[in-house]
Formats: C-alpha cells, structure tokens, sequence
C-alpha cells in the first residue's frame, strides 16, 4: 500500500510543517494558556529533595496532573493511582482483577438480587482519627441520589434506589435492578462522612481515607506527596516511607529521570526505547492493557461541531481511511490493530469478528455517496496520556485528507480538551478508552447511555442493550450479551470507532523489587517493596 510505504516520511513532513495546531502547542504552548507540560519540565523535583534519617523514598512519574480530588467525580489514571494509596472501599482488586473484600467484611443478598446488606470492618480509623463507619458509607454514595447530581460515576450507578443505615457498621443498599457491574464500582473510595457533611466538596482536598498512606502535599505540575500509615489497619503493604508521584508529559523527560535516577519508576514508555533501556540495565515490565485508542463522534451541529458525523457513511469512510496496522506497528511499534470495542482478553471480545478493513479507495467512495460537502470537520485531542499521541493524530489527520475530507486537526492541554469534550465542542475526538478489569460496561454505560461527552448519539435500542446486560448475573451469559452490545457498535460504526490497543511499558530501576502492576495502567503504588 503506498500509504503505508510512505508513512514515515509523511510523518516526518507533516510534524516539520506543524500541519495541525497541536504540533506547535506540544512543544511551545502558548503562555495565556497555563498546562501541565512546561511544569513537568520544572528541575524543582523531589528527586533533589532527600529525605532525612533512614527515610526510604520513592519517586515515579508519569505524563498526568491530577485536575479533581473528587473519587466519585473522575475517570482518570491518575485519580485510580491515588485513591489506591489514600482509601480504602468497601472491595478491592487484586493484580488479576479479581474482587476481593475490603472495608465490607461481609454481605448479603436477597433471593431477588435487589438487596445487599454489607457488614463494615470494626475498629478502622481515618487518617485524622475519626471511626470508620456505616455512615460514612452511606455519605460516600448517598451523593449519587441527589436530585441535581452530575458527578461523572452518576450513571454507572443508575441501578442504587436507595440507601438504609442499619446500625453503625451495617448498611443496606436498595436497587431497583440487579446489578452484575455493582462490587466492582464499590472498590471505589470511602470518604470521611462527617467532613463532607461539614464541608461539601472543600473536604477533598484534604485526601482524609483509611488507605495505607497519607496525603502530605500537593505541588501542581511538580508533585504529590505520600508518607506512610503506619497504623493501617491491614497491616504494611510496602516498606517505603515516602512516595512522590511526579508529572512528567514528555517522553524523553520521563526516560531521562529514571536513566539519572531523579525517578525510581516510571510508565508510558514508547516501546522503541525499551531496548535501550534494557540494555542500560533498567527492568522493563510489559503489559497489554484494557486501554484502547478510539474516535468518538458527534452527532448533532453546535457551535464548533458540522453534525455531519452522523451520517454513517461519512464514519464508515472516516473509519476505513485509517490504517490501524500501520499505526501498531509503524508508529507504536506494539500493541495490535483495534478489531472490537473491548479489547484482546477483555469480558465479550470476539475473536472471530473482522474488524475494519483499511480501505481509502472504499472510503472515498462511501464519501461521494454522503451527505458531506466539504466542511471542516473538527479534530481535537489531547496532548499527554497516550503512547505517541501527537504522531498517531498526525498519521489520522493524513489518511483522512488523503480521501478528502477537510480536516481541522488540534490538540488541546489536557483540561481544556476535557472541557471541550464534556461540551460536544467537536466533530470527533481522539482519546483512550480504558475498561478496568477488562469489563467495559461502565465505560459504554457512561459514554453511550449516560451521554457523558454530549455525543447526542440517543440510539435507545442500543441503550437498552447495554443495561439488560448489567442484570444478567450468570458471566458467560452476560460475556455473550456484552459481545452483542459491542458488535452493534462495530456494525453501526456509532458513536465511536476503535483504533489500537495499547501495550504499556513501566520501567524501574534496581532498588524496586516488586510492585502491583497490570494492564489497567494504574499502578498501585502502595505495594512497593524497595531492596534494602
């Protein structure tokens, strides 16, 4: 294909000419316009910062600022990095996604899996001291059913009518359908009760849980701090003291810090640097993750947004201009080509369905029998987070004029893309989806039912599909109910096309021994063990 023979070069040309506005504002942002990058690029670091005594530190970065505290109001790597080292919920999982019991020691559930009662751990206190307890519980989630709530885990509890204080460490939680996805959204984050209640949202920022370390400070663009909960009440699940997580956006800053030791750990390494890497003798731990990159699609005209996207020739001429091999393995340099919504391993992938064929001839014929006439179609996506963003949205922004579209490619800092995307500011975006544990429903119940990016897609019979599979508790049934989902998905090419799936590079240096880490990307820091 004579595309992908000239990949490399076109890509080399079009990065030299910064055909899209992202490529300058990667490497010199505009200085109205305040980013995570040129901080991460500060020397102010604590790799410079010793600890004093015997004090073991640890340090690892990776290309992501925290922009919410809320645990119940984000979707973020980063947010999953630091719940895990500051709460605690009422489950966990393990490395192997597995759910396991946490602060809820025990439950029940009524013959019509409508009920759960949950017996709360006893004698568990919050980092300032307070008791751990039932009310705390039903504070945390008795938020999703307030009338006005627009927190971004709102829809992904949709099935929670209601909530019943039995004592002080028993909780009952009332539904209104059974729910399969339930123990894994209620690993999520177990706030203070009585700060919130004296607080609001001002509590957050105070990071107060029951997990195995304690929030110290957080310096924006520089770092977090943690120290260590030596009362934890699970007893030590690392011998480190002190974590600093530092963000780092760019690639070369990231393999630097940990090549000169400023960093003991860091991710998002682009696979053509691990070789050297290992050669140096850093540890490379290689994981294909739950992450996939996909376009998303807007339906409707606004402001910055044509709606022609919802004509399904135009997204399947969209779809077949992009070479997704050429982007795994030319580009990337791992990972594989996307053939499904839910990736290789994940619950519901099939192996059997085809994927989109890379077809430009077949593209531009979809094209001349649409209704597109030639408008500016707007791209954005963002700066930091993914393998290789700004060169993979250069290759798209290629393949889709080399078909004839009229292309207005950006990449927007990280907050100001989300913002852009919470209020359909585009035609399409470019972004990762990541299902944790392998399982996407709380990814497409809130993209696509929840409507959390203003799609305005509103395919009902598509919505229902998606939350029958929720009540399905046999999970090779509902696997295969999962699998009907996505294949409608693929065959409609709506509301999101997916590209790649992610292979993810975590990289240490020899004083890391071991550390919990999988294909989720959000590593738990709390479980280090450093060589002594």
């Amino acid at each position: 294909m004579k595309i992908k023979r000239t990949l490399a070069l076109m890509l080399a040309l079009l990065l030299f000419a910064g055909v899209f506005a992202g490529c300058a504002k990667t490497e010199t942002p505009a200085s109205e316009d305040k980013t995570e990058a040129p901080a991460a690029e500060k020397t102010e670091t604590p790799a410079v910062v010793e600890a004093s005594g015997d004090e073991i530190v640890v340090k690892f970065a990776r290309p992501e600022e925290i922009a919410t505290w809320d645990p119940l109001n984000n979707n973020a790597i980063v947010n999953s990095i630091h719940n895990n080292m500051v709460y605690d919920g009422l489950f966990q999982q393990d490395v192997n996604y597995n759910i396991l019991p946490c602060l809820a020691e025990s439950y029940e559930v009524s013959d019509d899996n409508l009920t759960i009662t949950f017996h709360i751990v006893k004698g568990v206190k919050f980092h300032n001291g307070d008791d751990l307890t039932a009310h705390d519980v039903f504070v945390t989630y008795n938020r999703l059913l307030e009338p006005d709530c627009a927190l971004t885990q709102k829809s992904n509890f949709a099935c929670l009518e209601g909530l019943k204080e039995i004592d002080d460490y028993t909780i009952e939680f009332q539904l209104n359908t059974p729910n399969a996805y339930l123990f894994t959204l209620l690993c999520r984050p177990i706030i203070n009760g009585r700060l919130f209640e004296e607080m609001g949202e001002d509590c957050f920022e105070l990071n107060i849980g029951t997990g195995p370390y304690k929030y110290v400070e957080w310096k924006p663009g520089v770092s977090i701090e943690y120290v260590k909960n030596e009362d934890y009440w699970q007893g030590e699940t690392s011998n480190v003291d002190r974590v600093f997580y530092i963000p780092l956006m760019e690639d070369t800053t990231r393999t630097s810090a940990v090549r000169t030791g400023d960093c003991d750990m860091v991710d998002s390494i682009p696979t053509d640097q691990v070789p050297t890497l290992e050669a140096e003798g850093l540890n490379v731990m290689k994981a294909m993750t739950c992450d996939q990159l996909y376009i998303g699609y807007q339906f409707q005209p606004g402001p910055k947004a044509t709606g022609v996207m919802a004509d399904k020739n135009v997204r399947l001429a969209f779809s077949m201009a992009i070479d997704r091999e050429a982007i795994a393995n030319e580009i990337l340099g791992s990972g594989r080509a996307a053939t499904f919504p839910v990736g290789e391993g994940g619950k519901g992938f099939d192996a059997n369905y085809p994927g989109r064929t890379y077809d430009p001839e077949k593209a531009k014929e979809l094209l001349a029998n649409s209704s597109y006439n030639g408008e500016t179609i707007r791209v954005i996506g963002p700066t930091a987070n993914y393998e290789k963003i700004t060169e993979t949205m250069t290759a798209i922004y290629y393949y889709l004029t080399a078909v004839g579209f009229n292309v207005d490619m950006e990449q927007l800092e990280n907050a100001a893309f989300s913002d852009a995307r919470k209020a359909g500011e585009y035609d399409c975006y470019i972004v990762g989806a990541s299902f944790g544990g392998g399982d996407g429903y709380g990814f497409i119940n809130q993209r696509i039912v929840g409507d959390s990016l203003a799609s305005h897609y509103g395919n009902e019979e598509l919505n229902e599909m998606i939350l029958a599979t929720n009540g399905i508790m046999d999970d090779a049934a509902r696997c295969e109910a999962l699998k009907g989902v996505y294949t409608k998905i693929m065959d409609d090419c709506a509301p999101m096309d997916f590209i790649v799936q992610y292979q993810f590079n975590y990289v240490f240096n020899n004083r890391i021994k071991s550390v919990d880490a999988n294909g989720s990307k959000a590593i738990d820091l709390s479980t280090i063990w450093v060589n002594e």
